[in-house]
């Protein structure tokens, strides 16, 4: 196993570990506040005292759940940044500074113009690595989880999880749907994510050492 595979495990293990720790503390609370409720602990309280504190509960695990997607989307984003790096490099149509070694940089004596691979849009990083390898990212081994995961988390963080309605047929956007994650979703993703990177190493080459 080599070390960029050691460390990639560690970091998906450690997500799952998350998920562990907060669905059983979750669900223990969750128990115990319909133990609670049956032994009528609620009663005389305020009204929806019980369906309050249950709804925080599981609006933490959903919350877990999402924290999971943004984080496998950002390692996927960092792996499909690392296999291009070097096609950006030699790329003529994606103009510099590239480097701080760079003419420009050096005469000017600033480094706020300096390019990095980040700033491609994702089309543009794509494009660079299936032009060169001669593969689509979404026909690799568990391809569509980065684009599944990526469509998730700009959901909740440009439109409060609502599913982009434009992409549906006209009669269908009369009821807007929502995505909702949990943690059967985000350990599954967890594991897609796995397999999509080591097969995306794979085809172009660049497991790390």
């Amino acid at each position: 196993m080599t070390n960029a595979n050691f460390v990639l495990e560690i970091k998906l293990n450690g997500l799952k570990n998350f998920l562990e720790h907060i669905d059983k503390e979750a669900n223990a609370e969750i128990q115990d506040l319909c133990e609670k409720e049956d032994a009528g602990d609620f009663e005389g309280k305020g009204i929806g005292d019980f369906g309050n504190e249950l709804f925080f509960t599981s609006m933490r695990k959903e919350i877990t759940a999402r924290a999971v997607y943004y984080e496998l989307n950002a390692l996927m984003e960092s792996t499909l940044h690392a296999c291009a790096h070097r096609l950006w490099l030699d790329s003529s149509k994606h103009k510099g500074p590239k480097t701080i070694l760079d003419s420009s940089i050096l005469y000017n004596g600033s480094i706020r113009s300096l390019k990095m691979v980040q700033d491609l849009k994702l089309v543009d990083i794509l494009e660079l690595i299936e032009k060169e390898y001669g593969i689509n990212i979404d026909n690799l081994e568990e391809g569509d989880i980065f684009k599944n995961v990526r469509e998730v988390v700009n959901s909740f963080k440009h439109r409060d999880g609502l599913i982009d309605f434009r992409k549906n047929q006209l009669e269908d956007t009369i009821h807007l749907k929502y995505h909702k994650v949990d943690g059967k979703q985000a350990y599954e993703a967890i594991d897609k994510t796995h397999i999509f990177i080591k097969a995306l190493w794979t085809a172009t080459a660049k497991e790390p050492i």
